[in-house]
């Protein structure tokens, strides 16, 4: 993502737009070394999560059950997950069974 990419991502987000959110919340925790990082990232995805965004929802999942950008919470990775997968987003109905996690 350019510089270019990124402001007016970041425009939209502050806006509320929720694919901006997500898409913002995705680079960041993909890409850590960045200014903002991870914790970034999170903020970002869990914006769209809160919108209900199945995508964000899933990134809020595994954030909080592999500790990128949040504390260790297991218990909020698998409510994420599950608001995910209601919605049918494949990686995190998949996540919920490879946790062994009843889908």
């Amino acid at each position: 993502m350019n510089k270019n990419e990124s402001k007016k991502l970041k425009e939209q987000a502050e806006k509320g737009d929720v694919e901006a959110l997500y898409k913002l919340g995705l680079h960041y925790l993909n890409h850590p070394t960045l200014f903002a990082g991870r914790k970034k990232g999170f903020a970002y995805a869990k914006a769209a999560a809160d919108q209900g965004h199945a995508g964000a929802q899933y990134l809020v999942g595994v954030s909080y059950w592999s500790g990128l950008g949040a504390k260790v919470n297991k218990k909020e990775g698998e409510k994420s997950w599950r608001l995910s997968a209601a919605q049918g987003y494949a990686s995190a109905i998949d996540n919920l069974k490879r946790n062994k996690l009843d889908v």
